[in-house]
């Protein structure tokens, strides 16, 4: 829950390597937006930086960020979560 509606213009995810994450972008309960992290090649928790955000969420705001583990070893660990507005 983001308190209201917020601009982002980067998301930075610090997460398992080897899966990928959605982070999905939602104003009220209509989802407006998501991006997705690739895995890493080095091991350990590596930080992705997420810009191509979706233009709805740039200039309209959104007012809850969720993220999913969605594919990989199914071993899946988010560390940090940064969002740049």
């Amino acid at each position: 829950d983001l308190g209201g509606p917020t601009l982002i213009r980067r998301v930075e995810l610090s997460a398992d390597n080897n899966d990928h994450y959605e982070v999905q972008f939602f104003r009220g309960s209509r989802l407006i937006g998501k991006v997705t992290a690739p895995p890493d090649p080095l091991p350990g928790l590596r930080t992705r930086k997420l810009d191509a955000i979706p233009e709805a969420v740039t200039r309209e705001g959104a007012d809850t960020l969720v993220i999913l583990g969605r594919r990989g070893d199914r071993s899946y660990s988010v560390g940090h979560v940064e969002i740049a507005k």
